[in-house]
């Protein structure tokens, strides 16, 4: 076997590729960097489409008697993923403001993860850190619902128990007006009246068309099905629905930063599908 000849001193070395390589891969990741950041705001401009937050705020100044702040995906540790993070980050700014009575944390164990816990339960742990919890019965826990449509049944049912709850001890206390400070039902009766929601503007239209359907089967009367006639059917309160503002807030930790705008167009994507799924189903 014949050795292959040296290079002889001061003759060119042949570029070396490491160099270019490198070069290339920067230039790579500065392109995807910056597509990145241009696709996160396009993302947003896409998110507000879906959004109503305008079209139904709750009456400025007023305090609404219950804000229902609707899970989401949590992390595989059980911590609150940064979409919902921002939806209980409205939620405790909406009750220290004093603009909604109380909380309601709907949303269960998504079926995966390390820890045991449900999405209600991950966020009123991160909404404890953002505020002292308050005296008992002012944050709520709904742990049942899978879905947007399951929040729905299920919060409006805790809300309409305890309205019920308060029209008898009203009775016992033979009193003719709510008991709550926010309560103003046209027919008197107490309890619970205005529904405020709290979710990411990508999720507002679902949960308000959701919510008023839901309402409408339960017998509540949300704004324009009797609320201005003298009550809810059957003579109880007349529920009024609401959604709050929310800003956009992208994943932040999902995985490799690529995959965090990815996720924040699926949820864009996957919401006109819900909705879609949702209006044949008859929920909306």
């Amino acid at each position: 076997m014949v050795a292959a000849a040296a290079p002889r001193a001061g003759q060119a070395q042949p570029p070396s590729s490491s160099g270019s390589s490198w070069l290339w891969t920067t230039a790579a990741v500065a392109v995807l960097a910056l597509a990145a950041l241009q696709a996160r705001g396009a993302t947003a401009w896409l998110q507000g489409l879906l959004s109503c937050s305008d079209r139904f705020p709750p009456p400025t100044g007023a305090a609404s008697d219950v804000a229902v702040v609707l899970g989401y995906a949590l992390h595989h540790n059980g911590s609150c993923t940064r979409p919902l993070q921002s939806r209980v980050e409205v939620g405790v700014a909406l009750f220290r403001e004093g603009r909604a009575a109380r909380l309601i944390f709907s949303g269960a164990h998504p079926g995966s993860g390390l820890r045991n816990v449900s999405e209600a339960n991950a966020m009123a742990e991160y909404a404890a850190g953002l505020m002292p919890p308050p005296p008992r019965g002012l944050w709520l826990l709904e742990e049942r619902s899978t879905s947007t449509r399951t929040n729905a049944l299920f919060s409006l049912a805790m809300i309409q128990q305890q309205q019920q709850q308060q029209q008898q001890q009203q009775q016992q206390q033979q009193r003719q007006q709510s008991a709550g400070d926010g309560s103003d039902c046209s027919d008197g009766s107490g309890g619970v009246c205005s529904v405020l929601l709290v979710t990411n503007p990508f999720h507002q239209l679902r949960s308000y068309l959701t919510f008023r359907r839901a309402m409408r089967e339960a017998g509540m009367a949300p704004d324009g099905g009797g609320c201005d006639s003298g009550g809810g059917a059957g003579g109880g309160a007349c529920y009024r629905l609401y959604v709050a503002a929310a800003p956009f807030a992208g994943h932040r930790g999902y995985g490799p930063w690529p995959l965090d705008a990815l996720a924040d167009q699926w949820d864009f994507w996957r919401e006109l599908l819900a909705l879609a799924y949702y209006a044949a189903r008859g929920w909306l």
